[in-house]
């Protein structure tokens, strides 16, 4: 008959239990110097080794032969224990044995010397769903056992576990397992099960479980069939055969709501209907990356990362939004999920939550390097920038790449010499600044200001008449150009257009001045100039 991977691999021996090594350890000094206890508390979330360190416990305070601490698994006590055929050890399901009568029984049993082994064991597990009476009753004899008892209990809610309980156990915690422990173990059983698939899609599994070893492996057992046996299984069989997005996915969708493109949203979302994904599903994952994005900002600590997304791409959407937005994204979406457990229509409640997660405005600002504190819409504006150079064709962005090196570097370029004539004036006294004028400024100003500044302010309209280059700023600008680097900025317009040009920054274009004298004017002092 056919097992389960989870109880196929069910670890044997302390030594094999994964990531708990802080509670197996204390375990075997125990038992192999005579210190055992007689009622322990096993805690910890799903999947983590509690009832699997409880029959490990069970058998190894029964064995005949035992090793450094470890059941040998080998003698007649351990074969018993391991068949179920062992009548002095019982196991209660609390969740479905909680009442009085169920403890009452075991009292009674435990009151006479164990059948066959050396000692009776009681695995009481999920004991907080015991009612108050039960524990109630077994108050007394858990404080005081017959030297022949020992009680196991486990629980995943601690909290609903009485302190009168508590105080009379010995508490061990088991902690959620790393994920690379939870993809060692998958590497191990995938192996011996001869389960052929990629260290990638291993990793992608070991994500999933969340630290839960058992949840991992219950992946791993429904993914072992979506390849067939000639080739490996990758991360695209896995995300297809557990019906998830991928984080590449998710951070597309990301993306149509760092635009504020709704619109987009909502065909990403009707394409991942149409593959049979589950909203839900697809909106905890979109919720994994942006938790993601704002833990890095946050943080910048790969360790607390989870999602799965690929770091280039999370370091552009962690720039391209503030925290204060992220994290309202993150709301919207939760908000969602907890209604669509009310729900009758799921994918409407997943559309509302995208709409209102592209709507947000974001009331922060986001931290960025150097400690400029950048207005949300500015990021928007940039983003929105940044995917359409991504996806414009290659050579319309060539001649800006080739020109990358000339724009980083940090030495100021040379001011013309008395002999080379400034580059032509405009044909009014009033217009926008040339081309040329433009590149060489856009080369001063990138000394001056960050990139991310430089961007935007070559973006603003500019108008120039041969002396003054007027700029027009709006209300963002005013916010992220400081006052302290005006000057600097007045400081790179004279090295680009000359000792005499002055800036000014404007609310509207200057108007324009046509008269034949004021351009006679202008022509002869940009002639003395040259």
């Amino acid at each position: 008959m056919y097992q389960a991977l989870y109880r196929q691999y069910r670890p044997t021996r302390f030594d094999a239990v994964y990531g708990q090594e802080h509670v197996t350890r204390v375990l075997q000094n125990q038992l192999v110097r005579g210190l055992l206890g007689h009622a322990y508390l096993f805690t910890g979330t799903r999947g983590t080794g509690k009832t699997t360190c409880a029959k490990i416990l069970a058998r190894a305070v029964n064995c005949e032969k035992p090793e450094n601490g470890n059941p040998c698994n080998e003698c007649a006590a351990c074969r018993s224990i391991l068949s179920g055929a062992a009548l002095d050890v019982t196991e209660l399901d609390a969740a479905s044995n909680n009442g009085v009568e169920n403890i009452r029984q075991i009292l009674s049993e435990a009151a006479f010397p164990p059948v066959a082994l050396k000692k009776r064991v009681y695995i009481i597990d999920e004991v907080h769903m015991l009612s108050i009476g039960a524990f109630n009753a077994l108050l007394k004899t858990l404080e005081e056992p017959p030297e022949h008892v020992l009680f196991i209990l486990a629980t995943t809610e601690l909290h609903k576990v009485p302190a009168t309980i508590l105080s009379r156990c010995q508490r061990f915690d088991f902690r959620r397992v790393d994920t690379e422990v939870i993809a060692e173990n998958l590497r191990a059983v995938s192996d011996d099960a001869g389960i052929r698939i990629t260290d990638e899609a291993l990793a992608l599994i070991a994500r999933l479980g969340d630290g839960s070893v058992r949840d991992a492996q219950s992946l791993l057992e429904r993914c072992r069939t979506a390849a067939d046996g000639q080739r490996e299984l990758d991360e695209a069989a896995v995300t297809a055969a557990l019906g998830i997005v991928g984080a590449d996915a998710s951070a597309a969708l990301a993306w149509t709501l760092v635009r504020g493109d709704a619109g987009a949203a909502l065909r990403e979302l009707d394409a991942r209907a149409r593959e049979g994904r589950d909203m839900r599903a697809v909106l905890e994952e979109l919720a994994a990356v942006l938790r993601d994005v704002l833990i890095w900002q946050c943080a910048h600590d790969r360790e607390l990362l989870r999602a799965g997304c690929a770091q280039e791409e999370l370091e552009r959407l962690a720039a391209s939004m503030s925290s204060a937005r992220a994290a309202s994204m993150i709301e919207a979406i939760q908000d969602a999920e907890g209604r669509m457990q009310r729900s009758a229509s799921g994918r409407m409640e997943a559309e509302l939550a995208l709409i209102r997660a592209a709507s947000v405005s974001g009331g922060g600002a986001a931290a960025m390097p150097g400690g400029a504190a950048v207005p949300d819409e500015l990021l928007q504006r940039l983003a929105a920038l940044e995917e359409a150079v991504k996806n414009a064709p290659a050579g319309a962005v060539s001649a800006k790449k080739d020109e990358k090196p000339e724009q980083k570097t940090e030495k100021a370029p040379e001011k013309p010499k008395k002999d080379e004539k400034p580059a032509p004036i405009p044909d009014r006294t009033q217009d926008k600044l040339p081309d040329a004028l433009h590149e060489k400024l856009s080369r001063e100003v990138i000394a001056a200001l960050d990139p991310l500044k430089e961007g935007f302010f070559s973006l603003l309209p500019m108008y120039w008449d041969g002396k003054t280059l007027s700029v027009v700023e709006d209300e963002i600008s005013k916010n992220l150009i400081t006052y302290a680097e005006k000057p600097k900025l007045e400081e790179a317009v004279r090295r680009a257009l000359g000792d005499g040009v002055r800036l000014v920054f404007c609310d509207k274009p200057p108007e324009k001045k046509n008269d034949a004298a004021g351009f006679d004017e202008i022509m002869k002092e940009w002639n003395n100039r040259a």
